[in-house]
C-alpha cells in the first residue's frame, strides 16, 4: 500500500519531506487514543492525522483508496463512555457504561445512514458511505477544497450586506430544511460548519 502524508494525504517517500505540503510527514505524532495514520478500514479507507474531535466523535483526514479521493472520516468515540482502545484498535467500552455505549453507538450509525441517504444534496455536505468496525462506527463524508465561512469572512474588507448574506447561504437553508422534513436537527450551524467550496455552492458539515 502506498504511504501517504498524514497531512494532506498525498503520496510520499520514506526519508523525504511530502511533496506536496512541504510537512515533515514522518515526524507526526498522533495522541494515543487516536488511530495511527495509514490505519485502513475494510480495505478500502486510509487514515490520516486527527483534525478535530469532540464530546462523540474524532474526524481524520482520508484517502478513498478505491476512488483515489480524499475524504474525512468520522469515528464514533464517546470520551465519557469509552475507556481507550485495545492493542488492535477496538474501543473498549467503560464498565457499567456498555449498555448506553452500544445504545449511542446505535444513534450515530442511524444519524450516518438517514444523511446518507439524504445527501447529495444542496447545501449539505454529502455522506458517503457508514461502516463497522474496531466496535464502532465510521462516517465516510466528501472532503471539498476550499474554506470555511469563517476564514472567509476574515479576509473581507467590510461585512456581508443581507442580501448577499442570503444569496451566499441560500443553499444551505434549503439542507436545513430538508433535515428538518427528515425529523433531524443539526445542533451545530455556525461559519465554522460551513464551507464554502472551490467553485461550487456552500455546504453544512459538522453534523454530529
Amino acid at each position: 500500500m502506498e504511504r501517504r502524508c498524514p497531512y494532506c494525504m498525498s503520496p510520499v517517500q520514506p526519508g523525504s519531506p511530502c511533496p506536496a505540503c512541504g510537512r515533515d510527514w514522518e515526524g507526526y505524532q498522533s495522541a494515543s487514543h487516536h488511530l495511527p495514520p495509514g490505519s485502513l478500514l475494510q480495505e478500502r479507507y486510509q487514515l490520516g492525522r486527527a483534525l478535530g474531535e469532540g464530546g462523540f466523535g474524532i474526524t481524520y483526514a482520508g484517502y478513498d483508496l478505491n476512488m483515489e479521493t480524499r475524504i474525512a472520516i468520522k469515528e464514533y468515540f464517546p470520551v465519557t463512555l469509552c475507556n481507550g482502545r485495545s492493542p488492535e484498535g477496538a474501543l473498549m467500552p467503560k464498565e457499567g457504561r456498555e449498555v448506553l455505549f452500544k445504545t449511542s453507538r446505535m444513534d450515530f450509525k442511524d444519524l450516518y445512514d438517514d444523511l446518507r441517504g439524504l445527501t447529495p444534496a444542496t447545501g449539505l455536505s454529502q455522506i458517503l458511505d457508514v461502516l463497522e468496525e474496531n466496535n464502532t462506527v465510521y462516517a465516510v463524508e466528501e472532503s471539498e477544497k476550499g474554506m470555511t465561512l469563517t476564514h472567509y469572512l476574515s479576509l473581507r474588507s467590510r461585512n456581508l450586506t443581507p442580501a448577499e448574506a442570503r444569496t451566499l447561504l441560500q443553499p444551505v437553508m434549503e439542507g436545513v430544511t430538508l433535515l428538518h422534513k427528515a425529523g433531524l436537527i443539526h445542533r451545530g450551524i455556525c461559519p465554522d460548519n460551513i464551507l464554502l467550496p472551490i467553485d461550487g455552492i456552500a455546504r453544512l458539515t459538522g453534523y454530529g
